[in-house]
């Protein structure tokens, strides 16, 4: 009787902690604040960035001047952050243009 006992709190705890580990991974996922100049030095985050973006969030009144937006890369959330200038620039550049200086 004891080792039933042990046996079903085992599986009591073991599903409490799938339950909560996957809860917590779905509620806090891992996020990256960066610039969009610094973001499109990243090949990789700039097809990602082209993929899942598009120009409609910066017709949004914005009083900052600052227009952040959201992708994933391998599960990560980067919040990407630039003027309207960037972003324009952004998506009128080519994959294979240069960073601009300035």
């Amino acid at each position: 009787m004891k080792t039933t006992k042990f046996f079903l709190l085992v599986a009591l705890v073991s599903i409490a902690t799938l339950t909560f580990s996957q809860t917590f991974s779905e509620s806090h996922p891992f996020s990256v604040s960066i610039t969009l100049r610094c973001a499109m030095e990243n090949p990789a985050l700039v097809k990602v960035m082209h993929e899942q973006l598009n120009t409609d969030f910066l017709h949004v009144s914005n009083d900052t001047h600052f227009f952040t937006a959201t992708v994933r890369l391998r599960g990560t959330r980067c919040l990407i952050t630039g003027t309207y200038d960037e972003w324009m620039y952004f998506f009128s550049a080519s994959l294979t243009d240069p960073v601009p200086e300035g």
